[in-house]
């Protein structure tokens, strides 16, 4: 089932978000702690890696906050006015890539401030993006202090090249729109209950944008799962919430075969035990069905993506008792749309002539090149966290019932050829007045590529590249078409 499994030693280090760009390869993003002076405390600074399509490191960059973001060796004693730097989220764009994350500052007016922090001293995060190029070279910078005390948690790219953002500020979940230069266009708040916040944001490619987000109702001492609709002017169309009289909360979202979401939760039961919750919605939040996953004496799903037979992959991390101590490993599996556990797999790491075993996470998933999907995150060994990739081969994973998906579809809408390595031709069979849309995405929801039908009115070729013209990494999408009449959805696997 494994292809290849990569650690990448260092000083401490995690892994938070991963790409695979178009060019090949893999972009690693997270941090890394570091301590500039005998006796200070550590300080945390942006860990970027770019490997190449078999995990291997191409190069390795830290990055710290002074006036700008420099390499760390020019002046490491500047990075004492931000303390902490975190990457949560990497999207690539055009000419790079997009990072979004939050810088934490001490707060320098309290008493007895000096150049080495108390560690109960008070702090104040900023949410920073920055763009760098192919080589990790920086293009530009911003610390947005109007979004202060923001934690961001989802990122997406709009059709205008703007920059969509889901968040958490304290008990209030946002969205923020910034633009291609990293400057703030809009933020609008949740507005859901007494504590929320934004865990995924998706583009449905017809200028709406889905929200994902937990909130705690007034005069309900629980958490449940919210859905929300906004336009690309930050508008909110609408709010549905789901949940029950448990503790619920999602933590990642991504668009099934058939149009609609697909949401990997959490709930608590009997006060402490914490299962997996795997719901499927409606674009509006209108729950379609649910269940619940058990999988080991506490586990935390992070990262989804659901296959073309509706199956879905879940990485994240499990608990695992070994002589009476609990301690929590990667792991992946693949579940059923029914909630059947097809494979679970708890995975350790070589590290050096020995087996991490203790502490660590797999929180993102990205389809790769050669019928592969890369799960990514950390884990800790001797007390020290390192950055993980693991590889697993499409052709190992159980994908049933492929055909039969395929042909709910067939009548109405045709892809050919399928798969491909080069192109297809999209075509719709619903002779209707209304000229069908065309629209690719990737696993995350992201929009890809759209064009009418431009082919006796019925029919569409799309070339394997971008909106941007920019080559796409080979890889499972979806193609949505929308003829007027109706939205049907099937998956094209493309081989570069």
């Amino acid at each position: 089932m494994i292809r290849w499994e990569r650690n990448y030693p260092g000083e401490a280090s995690r892994c938070y978000d991963v790409v695979s760009p178009a060019s090949g390869g893999f972009l690693l993003a997270g941090y890394q702690e570091r301590s500039w002076q005998r006796g200070a405390a550590n300080r945390r600074v942006v860990d970027l890696i770019r490997t190449d399509t078999e995990g291997d490191t191409i190069w390795r960059h830290q990055l710290f906050f002074e006036e700008f973001f420099t390499v760390y060796e020019n002046d490491p004693m500047a990075f004492l006015d931000h303390e902490y730097l975190v990457i949560y989220n990497v999207i690539e764009v055009e000419d790079g890539f997009v990072l979004a994350g939050y810088a934490e500052e001490y707060d320098e007016e309290r008493e007895g401030r000096d150049s080495i922090p108390a560690i109960d001293y008070l702090f104040w995060r900023n949410l920073f993006m920055l763009k760098i190029d192919v080589d990790g070279q920086m293009i530009w910078s911003s610390l947005i202090e109007d979004a202060s005390n923001v934690i961001p948690h989802s990122i997406v790219e709009c059709a205008n090249g703007d920059i969509l953002l889901a968040c958490e500020r304290g008990d209030t979940g946002l969205v923020l729109a910034l633009s291609n230069e990293g400057e703030l266009q809009w933020s609008g708040e949740l507005n859901l209950g007494v504590v929320e916040g934004a865990n995924t944001i998706l583009d449905f490619g017809d200028g709406r944008f889905i929200v994902v987000a937990f909130t705690m109702l007034e005069g309900r001492d629980d958490t449940d799962i919210a859905v929300l609709g906004f336009n690309q002017e930050g508008e909110q169309l609408w709010a549905n919430v789901i949940g029950s009289d448990l503790q619920e909360g999602p933590y990642d979202a991504c668009i099934n075969i058939d149009g609609q979401l697909a949401i990997l939760g959490g709930v608590i039961n009997d006060e402490t035990d914490l299962d997996i919750w795997l719901l499927t919605a409606d674009i509006n939040g209108d729950s379609v069905e649910s269940i619940f996953c058990p999988i080991e004496e506490d586990q935390f799903g992070f990262a989804l993506r659901t296959l073309p037979d509706r199956s879905h992959l879940i990485g994240g991390s499990n608990g695992i008792r070994i002589e009476n101590r609990l301690y929590r490993q990667p792991f992946a599996c693949q579940i059923t749309e029914g909630g059947e556990i097809l494979w679970l797999e708890n995975f350790e790491f070589d590290v050096g002539d020995r087996r991490s075993t203790t502490l660590g996470e797999f929180n993102s998933i990205v389809d790769a090149p050669g019928d592969t999907y890369l799960f990514a995150g950390w884990t800790e060994f001797d007390g020290l966290e390192r950055p993980v990739l693991v590889a697993l081969q499409n052709d190992t994973l159980e994908i049933r019932g492929m055909h039969e998906a395929e042909q709910l579809n067939e009548t109405m809408f045709r892809i050919f050829p399928n798969p491909t390595n080069q192109g297809a031709i999209f075509s719709s069979s619903d002779y209707s007045k209304s000229i069908p849309l065309f629209q690719v995405f990737d696993l995350h929801g992201r929009l890809i590529w759209t064009s009418s039908a431009t082919i006796n009115g019925q029919s569409v070729y799309w070339n394997g590249f971008d909106q941007q013209n920019r080559s796409v990494p080979g890889g499972v999408y979806w193609v949505k078409a929308n003829t007027g009449n109706e939205v049907r959805f099937k998956s094209i696997t493309l081989f570069k």
